[in-house]
């Protein structure tokens, strides 16, 4: 893991189908909170050296691996998914936070119900005591050879009006680093200003 900021760390890029995937430990006062999911025995070993997670946040059931349940014995954490995930599930978990819709998990922590490439996708975002605000959009949007992209699955309750809703929704927040779970062509975490965002959103959601 590789330290980007005093509150949060980078995994190296691993693989989640064929795609590039990176994995994030983020430092709060509620705890560490695991974002995604880590298929990399050495980096199992070093998140337990920065104190294991008591949350691993994801994003929608595509990140239900072997690796992602492999995780929560590995750090003994609490899942936090949406409520539309839980059909997902493939084996039983003891313990879980259910999302209904956005909500906000603490002064500084939010989860935000973002429908459209699933009917389960949730995005986090946090404003850090150190000064920037990250949004962790899981595959809502995700990098595609530098350039920002999305992918509806329609076969997974996902449709392009919830994604443009959704698009609009995360356009209102002050984003200064966004941080996708996968990417094509490289994976990393982008650092941007606000108007760079909303350009972001905006090119986007003129394609939907």
């Amino acid at each position: 893991m590789r330290q980007l900021y005093p509150d949060l760390w980078q995994s190296e890029q691993g693989s989640h189908f064929g795609m590039d995937m990176r994995t994030y430990l983020l430092a709060t006062d509620d705890g560490n909170v695991l974002l995604y999911y880590s298929n990399a025995p050495d980096e199992i070993a070093h998140i337990k050296t920065l104190g294991s997670p008591k949350y691993q946040y994801i994003s929608h059931h595509h990140e239900f691996m072997p690796a992602m349940f492999a995780n929560l014995s590995d750090f003994d954490a609490i899942v936090c998914i949406h409520r539309n995930a839980v059909s997902y599930l493939k084996q039983d978990v003891d313990d879980m936070v259910i999302f209904n819709e956005t909500t906000q998990l603490s002064s500084r922590l939010k989860a935000i119900f973002t429908p459209g490439h699933t009917d389960n996708n949730m995005c986090f975002y946090y404003r850090s005591p150190f000064g920037k605000s990250y949004l962790f959009t899981g595959d809502t949007i995700y990098l595609d050879n530098g350039k920002w992209n999305f992918i509806v699955m329609p076969h997974d309750g996902g449709n392009y009006s919830d994604l443009k809703q959704s698009l609009m929704t995360l356009r209102q927040l002050e984003v200064d680093v966004i941080m996708p779970s996968v990417g094509v062509g490289g994976n990393r975490a982008v650092e941007v200003t606000q108007k760079e965002w909303h350009q972001i959103i905006d090119k986007l959601v003129e394609r939907l």
